[in-house]
């Protein structure tokens, strides 16, 4: 019993020896044969890959578009500076990904990286008051308000 192996370098041979014996001609004849009826059977799946590539791309930014507002929600609800600062970490991570999504399909991630700076910024806005309350209230400046010569402050 011969192996697959053994079938696959007969079929080699046959090949080398039927070139050297006829010519290349036959050989290439042969292969283009043999890969004809191959490529027109992948045909319709190679017209499937920009759909599909399609897809995967429209899977990632609805991903992408998921853990940005998940992280936005996380935001609008937490009042605890240690959660601020987690959901920070997590907008600098998303951020990362986003830089490098954006290599691939940079018109889509525009909105994306918009929406997540607005959101990093709101999220140091709330929590600039905790930082400066280590410090003390936060002191107004006293306004002056000149109306004919007359100095009066203004609460």
């Amino acid at each position: 019993m011969v192996s697959s192996r053994g079938k696959w370098w007969a079929v080699v041979v046959a090949a080398v020896a039927a070139m050297l014996v006829v010519g290349p001609w036959l050989v290439i004849l042969l292969v283009q044969l043999a890969l004809l009826p191959l490529l027109a059977m992948w045909l319709p799946y190679l017209k499937i890959l920009p759909t599909l590539y399609g897809l995967r791309r429209q899977q990632l930014l609805v991903r992408h578009g998921a853990r940005l507002c998940g992280i936005e929600e996380a935001l609008d609800r937490s009042a605890d500076p240690d959660e601020v600062r987690r959901c920070l970490q997590e907008l600098d991570l998303l951020r990362q990904r986003l830089r490098e999504l954006a290599r691939q399909f940079p018109a889509e991630i525009i909105p994306f990286r918009l929406h997540l700076d607005s959101l990093r910024r709101a999220a140091v806005e709330k929590l600039r008051p905790v930082a400066t309350s280590a410090f003390g209230p936060r002191r107004r400046p006293q306004r002056l308000f000149v109306h004919a010569g007359v100095e009066r402050r203004i609460p």
